[in-house]
This record gives C-alpha cells, sequence and structure tokens, in this order.
C-alpha cells in the first residue's frame, strides 16, 4: 500500500529555502463561571495564527525586516522578529517568526 503521509515543507516563500515551517492557531476563551467558581460556559472570542520559518538564505534576496507583512502563499502576517545567523564554513541562515490575529488589517511599521 502506498504512502499517504506528506513529506516536506509545502510552505514557500521568496526570500529563502525552508528547512522548517510551524504554523500554530489559538483561540483566547472567555469563561464564566457560577457562584461557586465552577466553569459553567467557554467562548472562543478571538483567533490567532502564528507561523515561525527556519532556512537558508537565498543569496539574491534579503530577509523581511521584523515589523514588515510577511508573505506566505494566500496568507499574510504581520513579521515579529527576523534572525539572520552567519557563521564562517556554512551557510547563512534565518528564523522568522509572524503573527495574524482575527481578520485584522495588518499595518507595517512605518
Amino acid at each position: 500500500m502506498a504512502s499517504t503521509l506528506k513529506f516536506g515543507c509545502t510552505t514557500t516563500g521568496t526570500f529563502g529555502v525552508f528547512n522548517s515551517v510551524s504554523l500554530k492557531s489559538s483561540v483566547e476563551v472567555a469563561d464564566a463561571d457560577d457562584e461557586v467558581g465552577k466553569a459553567i460556559e467557554q467562548k472562543a472570542y478571538s483567533i490567532k495564527n502564528e507561523v515561525s520559518i527556519d532556512g537558508l538564505v537565498l543569496a539574491a534576496q534579503t530577509l523581511p525586516a521584523a515589523g514588515e507583512i510577511l508573505t506566505l502563499g494566500t496568507d499574510t502576517y504581520l513579521n515579529k522578529s527576523s534572525d539572520l545567523n552567519q557563521k564562517n564554513k556554512e551557510h547563512q541562515t534565518f528564523s522568522i517568526s509572524g503573527e495574524h490575529r482575527d481578520d485584522a488589517l495588518l499595518v507595517a511599521l512605518a
């Protein structure tokens, strides 16, 4: 029987070769408690999507700076941090993390 497992990074960008991509989705929750402090209802009211990427830097490209809009395929994130790592006898590597909350309009750092 053929394997049905997914392999490799399917998320792509124009600034590097992605070695690892982590996509995280989480919600903020409001709790309603009764008179003895027991939770009687939980309601999700805000969603946060986060991305973390590690990879190799392409020579002809520059990394997105912190505060810029990061576009990966059809998804956009506000770039929270960009780390460039340089070592002798190794390729340059990068780490980037971004966030997008709810359906918020993303505005880059001016």
